[in-house]
């Protein structure tokens, strides 16, 4: 798992040197294992104006499993809430592999706050 958050944690850092040179957006994200299954994960997520689609990679492992997620997500609603506190939802599919592999659809669900111009907090479902 340590592994997991370090690999990351460098994704993060090379990716916020590369995009300080742009104007597109990188981050990352980490899981909770709210359901108590022994998983936990992390992701880097890439946002190019450009585009309608926030791309994601995500490690997640527990144990003896790993697995590596790809998502695009398209952020079909956008509407500010309150201030800087903004509310999303779209379509959007995801491949895992290699121990399970799967192929499927999701809707993220998340609201999203900017304190900073260039920061971003979400909480996504």
């Amino acid at each position: 798992m340590r592994r997991i958050f370090a690999i990351a944690i460098v994704l993060i850092v090379l990716g916020g040197a590369v995009a300080s040179a742009g104007q597109f957006g990188i981050g990352g994200a980490f899981s909770m294992d709210v359901l108590n299954t022994a998983n936990g994960g992390a992701m880097l997520s890439l946002k190019i104006p450009a585009v309608p689609i926030v791309w994601g990679v995500a490690l997640q492992g527990g144990g003896d499993n790993f697995n590596l997620g790809l998502t695009a997500d398209w952020w079909l609603y956008q509407q500010g809430l309150a201030g800087a506190l903004g509310l999303y939802v779209g379509p959007g599919l995801y491949v895992a592999l290699p121990d399970n592999v799967q192929v499927g659809g999701r809707v993220p669900i998340g609201i999203n706050l900017y304190p900073l111009n260039f920061l971003e907090l979400f909480l996504e479902f």
